[in-house]
């Protein structure tokens, strides 16, 4: 209930002087309230009426459907952000503090603007003028980090004259000129059983990995005519296949202990502990 201009209290949903109770597609008219002919409308016509309203900004007509005309003020967002641009800005803003606040740049000197809490905190007024005054005052000895400069060393592989940083001479055990001799030493010393994570009974590296297996995998491969030992395939992949499990004691290199095998009779054969009809001894 509100009250009306006499003070006395009447329902939201009755008639004011600019709303009717007629029905704008059938005419009728005996509704007692706007409410009651807006249900009426939805139920026998199928549709909402849309209620007209007034924009604060530019004054023109709009619709909007009944449930979003109480809290509707404007027509667009247009409208509504041109209001508060007037009714917010300034000192209108709930957040204002003063305004901005000149300040000059240290190191072009130009003035520029910033907010009043930031004064204490802005030294310049772009990030190239802060690129700028670093690259020019905070270099060498004036770092934070400086440490004495680059030192002279020698490059770990070929012996060349560089320069590096104290730290990494420290750090390392040698230092490189160029990625390629940084490759060329750890190929060499971090290989095979010297590599920190070898395992020798590890399946996919390891053993299989040193330059011993591959030279008898090599042989047992042309002792065995590049066939498979069961089926005779030579065109499919090929496994050399150790008939006793290193894991139960069988030779790694023994050429007894390994036959060629495709991958189809690889794994018929796993586990038997046998081997096909063709012999062959240790070399």
């Amino acid at each position: 209930m509100v009250e009306n201009a006499c003070g006395k209290a009447s329902s939201a949903n009755e008639p004011s002087d600019n709303q009717s109770t007629e029905c704008p597609t059938c005419g009728r008219e005996d509704f007692k309230s706007v409410g009651g002919m807006r249900i009426h409308h939805h139920a026998k016509h199928g549709e909402k009426l849309s209620q007209v309203l007034e924009c604060e900004q530019c004054g023109c007509e709009y619709e909007r459907p009944p449930s979003q005309s109480k809290n509707s003020r404007f027509c667009s967002y247009d409208c509504k952000y041109e209001r508060m641009e007037t009714e917010h800005s300034g000192s209108n803003n709930p957040n204002y503090n003063g305004g901005s606040v000149t300040v000059s740049c240290e190191y072009c000197d130009s003035d520029y603007t910033t907010d009043p809490h930031n004064v204490e905190n802005t030294r310049f007024c772009s990030r190239d003028c802060l690129s700028s005054y670093r690259s020019e005052n905070i270099v060498g000895e004036k770092a934070p980090g400086w440490n004495g400069g680059l030192v002279k060393t020698e490059c770990g592989c070929c012996g060349e004259r560089i320069e590096r940083k104290p730290n990494e001479v420290q750090k390392y055990e040698n230092v490189f000129c160029s990625q390629k001799c940084r490759a060329s030493v750890h190929a060499e010393r971090f290989s095979g059983e010297d590599h920190p994570n070898w395992n020798p009974n590890s399946v996919g590296g390891g053993f299989y990995s040193t330059t011993k297996w591959k030279e008898t995998r090599n042989a047992i491969l042309n002792r065995d005519n590049y066939q498979c030992q069961s089926c005779g395939a030579s065109d499919a992949k090929l496994h050399i296949h150790h008939i006793v499990p290193r894991s139960a004691g069988g030779k790694d290199h023994g050429h007894s202990n390994l036959v060629t095998f495709c991958m189809s009779c690889h794994n018929k054969w796993e586990g038997l502990y046998l081997r096909p009809d063709t012999r062959h001894t240790d070399d």
